[in-house]
């Protein structure tokens, strides 16, 4: 049983059980860039899927089922051309003061060469905002402080809206 076990570690089908709380983060950490290295791997050799934008969210961003909702709203259910044509799922809008990874700007908003780029940066808005510290536990709040959408109800909308 052990040799089976010790196997299994070696071939990285399992993970050792970690002996500290700073091992069991660091075994955290790897798992996580294992799980972008392996998301990133199939959206740039895979066609696009509503299943896979979801996986990437869950690897990069924070609260990931509400920023799905966002992308369906933003992009009218992936069909209108921010996103067909320019791979912006999130809306996002030109970034003038934070990091990011836009190629290009299409009436105000940002383009990117893969969809996947408008995830990572998405994940940079976050971290900007998380760097002034702003707290996202509760997501609808923290949306509606750093005025995310223009329009009237958004959160509201987004809150009724089914996946």
């Amino acid at each position: 049983m052990l040799t089976i076990l010790l196997t299994l570690i070696s071939l990285k089908v399992i993970a050792p059980v970690p002996d500290s709380q700073q091992q069991l983060q660091q075994t955290i950490e790897i798992l996580e860039q294992r799980d972008k290295m392996i998301v990133e791997q199939r959206a740039y050799s895979e066609p696009f899927s509503r299943e896979l934008f979801y996986e990437a969210l869950c690897c990069y961003v924070k609260n990931p089922d509400i920023v799905y909702r966002q992308a369906l709203l933003e992009t009218g259910w992936f069909t209108h051309p921010r996103f067909t044509v320019y791979h912006n799922t999130l809306g996002m809008k030109k970034a003038r003061y934070r990091k990011h990874v836009q190629s290009g700007v299409w009436k105000k908003h940002a383009t990117y060469d893969h969809w996947l780029d408008s995830v990572k940066d998405y994940a940079l808005w976050q971290e900007y905002w998380d760097s002034l510290g702003y707290n996202m536990n509760n997501y609808y709040d923290f949306l509606e402080h750093v005025g995310y959408a223009t329009a009237d109800h958004y959160v509201k909308t987004l809150k009724k809206l089914k996946t």
